[in-house]
């Protein structure tokens, strides 16, 4: 998997010229991100309306819209267990977003596999596309879709840290660098 993704990193790179790399990661950063306030998250399969689960001083968001596959994105989710346990230990301060946007012919299919999970926290289902609505800036490209934000909702980090250790540590890193900001 991590070569896999590497190698794809690799072609998208040298694909894309470093000026539009430039560009996105800039446009990115450039503005906050905004939060719609979801009425409905999912947990289990099941439909939840507390959304207050989600106000942590960090959020990283995971981002899966139509241009991903969903239902693969859903059913490698727990992936993410370890980072979970990994802000659970920082007293939840740190949160995650994820947010998937299925397209409409795939909502049926996205709804059934959310159903079927067994991952216990919060998944935004967001079949309107209220997020992207919300946030034009965020560039398509997906290398651009999982993110770090710090209280004010802010671009910190940009980059997944399921793919390699070197944004792992920068993720950790930073997390506890601006948490221990936040004490002072």
């Amino acid at each position: 998997m991590k070569i896999a993704f590497l190698s794809i990193m690799i072609i998208l790179f040298t694909a894309c010229s470093t000026n539009s790399i430039e560009k996105d990661y800039t446009k990115l950063k450039s503005q906050n991100i905004n939060l719609p306030q979801y009425e409905t998250l999912i947990i289990k399969g099941k439909k939840y309306s507390n959304t207050d689960q989600l106000n942590g001083k960090l959020k990283l968001i995971v981002f899966c819209d139509s241009t991903n596959c969903n239902t693969c994105a859903i059913e490698a989710i727990y992936s993410w267990e370890e980072y979970i346990k990994y802000a659970e230990k920082l007293e939840n301060q740190l949160c995650y977003y994820f947010i998937f946007t299925p397209r409409k012919e795939d909502i049926a299919k996205v709804r059934t596999t959310l159903a079927m999970t067994d991952f216990d926290y919060p998944i935004v289902f967001d079949s309107t596309g209220t997020f992207r609505r919300l946030n034009p800036h965020i560039p398509t490209n997906k290398v651009f879709h999982t993110f770090l934000l710090d209280g004010n909702n802010h671009v910190v980090m940009i980059g997944n840290p399921l793919y390699n250790s070197e944004t792992e540590t920068l993720f950790k890193t930073t997390v506890e660098k601006l948490l221990s900001k936040s004490k002072i």
